[in-house]
């Protein structure tokens, strides 16, 4: 088989290093930089390309509403400036922010991370790899370029991406009505309930987050933690949900997430985070449903999503463990 094609480089862009709120806004700026202009051409300049909500969805498989809050968190941190067209169909323009001093290994070397025999070895090599973009008056070009395919003209979802979306901006405010430590069970709701509003992990159930929190929680001396901490451990689990490798369907890997939640809070309840995710990572789909079966069975039910521990020895232990 002829890999060539998929395998030879003809430049390099540089990718700064930044933190954002999850992987998907993450994954979207890293996109929006390789597809960026290297070079003005037309209405397009250095720093932009022309893309359409409709478009990224078709791309990514994400929905829509998950697109826009993306786009919207970008714009708020500064990271993309987004500008629509005079024709609404024919999409909307991004900006990289500070795109001329991300390309730029002067930019670098002043904050240290790059030494000069590296940077005298890498000057040179960027330029653009193929010719800049410039979007057609009827809106379509070549795929992975940023322009408007033919199969989505005409065809965005709204009319730009100035008309905000109400739920994001509710999102946007739970999130920074959050405490920055969790320290009750009260507190664990609320975090639960904010990110099954942002990143919500398929159909699983509240209790099963609620009740799975609140054991990280207590597994810490002090019987509190971080909600950054909490945020990157529900980060965590939704890129396993998210993950292929794990499980071929999304319902496969919810199984295994399930599984792997309900086993820490019963069986391993002073033990931390980590061991969830091994759970995760080394059991396949049939292995979970298996054996959440037998522990379903063996309790005599489920409880909201979750073996029921009140049926268990340690019911009264459990229970004085969510009201510290």
């Amino acid at each position: 088989m002829d890999t060539t094609s998929y395998t030879s480089a003809t430049g390099f862009f540089v990718l700064p290093r930044m933190s954002f709120r999850n992987k998907r806004d993450k994954l979207l700026f890293y996109d929006f930089v390789d597809r960026a202009n290297y070079r003005d051409n037309g209405e397009i300049k250095r720093g932009q390309f022309p893309t359409s909500v409709a478009q990224l969805v078709e791309e990514t498989g994400w929905k829509e509403k998950m697109i826009r809050g993306s786009l919207d968190n970008l714009k708020k941190q500064g990271r993309i400036q987004i500008q629509t067209f005079k024709d609404k169909k024919r999409g909307m323009i991004i900006t990289i922010v500070n795109y001329n001093e991300f390309q730029s290994l002067d930019f670098y070397t002043k904050k240290g991370e790059l030494k000069g025999d590296i940077k005298g070895e890498l000057e040179g090599e960027l330029e653009p790899p193929e010719k800049p973009v410039i979007p057609t008056d009827e809106g379509t070009s070549k795929e992975g370029e940023g322009e408007l395919e033919g199969n989505i003209k005409g065809e965005l979802k709204g009319d730009s991406l100035t008309t905000d979306i109400t739920t994001d901006k509710q999102q946007d405010k739970h999130k920074k009505d959050l405490c920055e430590q969790i320290a009750k069970n009260e507190d664990v709701e609320t975090f639960v309930d904010s990110q099954m509003r942002i990143n919500p992990i398929s159909t699983l159930p509240r209790k099963l987050f609620i009740e799975y929190f609140n054991t990280i929680r207590l597994t810490r001396k002090t019987g509190r933690i971080a909600t950054s901490k909490a945020q990157k451990i529900w980060d965590k689990l939704y890129s396993y949900w998210q993950n292929p490798k794990i499980a071929k369907t999304p319902d496969g890997r919810a199984a295994i997430i399930l599984y792997a939640l309900t086993v820490h809070i019963m069986k391993h309840d002073d033990i931390q985070e980590d061991y969830t995710y091994g759970i995760i990572r080394r059991t396949t789909e049939h292995e979970a449903r298996q054996k959440m079966l037998k522990m379903m069975n063996k309790s005599g039910g489920v409880n909201l999503g979750i073996t029921s521990s009140l049926d268990s020895e340690r019911a009264e232990y459990h229970k004085k463990r969510r009201t510290l």
